[in-house]
């Protein structure tokens, strides 16, 4: 799924394309995101399924750290948001 979509985006938005390590571990998470991080990355998709609760919520903290542009929406983000979101996007 993802290289066809990748090919018709490629032209209008630049794509990075990570694969998950398979373990939500806190080192796996810093990986990510200092990846996205290091590739100015201002979006992420998440493709897949699987996780827990407890996992969502290691990624919804740091999404909603104190200097993320997360709060730059105009509504208040917090953590139980993101992974509504992040929920509802799957389903």
């Amino acid at each position: 799924m993802l290289p066809p979509l990748k090919d018709s985006l490629k032209e209008t938005i630049p794509i990075v394309a990570e694969r998950f390590g398979r373990e939500c571990s806190d080192e796996e998470i810093t990986r990510l995101t200092d990846l996205a991080k290091g590739e100015g990355c201002d979006v992420i998709v998440g493709i897949g399924g699987g996780v827990s609760d407890d996992d969502l919520m290691k990624v919804a903290n740091i999404a909603c750290g104190a200097k993320e542009t997360i709060h730059n929406e105009p509504v208040l983000v917090t953590p139980a948001k993101v992974i509504a979101s992040l929920k509802a996007a799957a389903a």
